[in-house]
């Protein structure tokens, strides 16, 4: 007699698989166990990789700068705060100094006024 199952004779469980014709899990956590360390071997190794090649300088031709001129170019175009000082309410001046060159900057409530006081060769900037 037929009794309903293509695949073969019934296999008694107490829950009915999620596919019909499916016997064990989809998913094993042995298998979810093992992808996972492939995929940490391979970014692992894509990350010495990278480093290896930032360390010869190869990839500077594409633009990513290594650890020694990003530090060079990070202190040269660092904006910094040389000293500040209250004008009175509401008012205030700042030194700053980007790159090689020193900048006033007087803030108030009505407006801001920037002037460049040291250019980056060192010779003060003359104003007309």
């Amino acid at each position: 007699m037929y009794s309903g199952n293509p695949v073969g004779p019934a296999v008694p469980s107490s829950t009915p698989p999620a596919i019909p014709y499916l016997q064990q899990p989809p998913v094993s956590g042995g298998h979810v166990l093992s992808v996972f360390l492939i995929t940490a071997a391979l970014l692992g190794l894509l990350l010495a990789v990278l480093a290896i090649c930032r360390k010869a300088g190869w990839l500077s031709r594409f633009g990513v700068q290594g650890a020694s001129s990003g530090e060079r170019r990070e202190k040269e175009d660092a904006l910094r705060v040389l000293g500040s000082a209250a004008l009175g309410a509401g008012s205030r001046a700042f030194l700053l100094q980007a790159g090689g060159s020193q900048y006033l900057i007087v803030e108030s409530s009505r407006r801001v006024s920037v002037k460049e006081i040291v250019s980056r060769h060192g010779a003060p900037h003359e104003s007309a």
